[in-house]
Parts: C-alpha cells; structure tokens; sequence
C-alpha cells in the first residue's frame, strides 16, 4: 500500500514508532501513551503526516493506510 517513493523512508519511520513504544516508561516521547491499537494508529498518522517526503504528495496515500489499520486493527 505504501508508495515505492517513500517506501524506505516511511519503513524507517514505522520501525522507529515501534522502537519508541517498545521502550515503555524510558521512552522520550510516548512513555505515557496508551498501548492501544487505536492510539497507535494515530501516532502512526500524526509522525508520518509531519515527514517533508509526505507533505503535499502523499497525504492521501497515508490516509487510505490509516484507514487500513483502523480496519483491521481496531475492534
């Protein structure tokens, strides 16, 4: 679903969400985050939707992921 021109970039940010939650409490930027899908999903959006790669080209695209994993992931 992601577009090739951001593929890398967008897989590097993702893993580095991932890393941040990862670390619980010792993370600097969602210690205090709810673990659950929904929240998650919206961190995904709001970290992704701040990339200059992103910006004015791919809004769309990250929108119709996010819809994605609400989807399938939050129920």
């Amino acid at each position: 679903m992601v577009p090739l021109q951001i593929r890398e970039r967008a897989q590097n940010d993702f893993t580095w969400l991932q890393q941040e939650y990862k670390k619980g409490e010792q993370s600097k930027y969602y210690a205090k985050a709810s673990r659950d899908n929904a929240t998650v999903i919206e961190a995904l959006r709001r970290l992704l939707l701040k990339k200059d790669y992103i910006k004015g080209m791919f809004e769309k695209e990250i929108e119709q992921i996010i819809q994605y994993l609400h989807h399938h992931y939050d129920q």
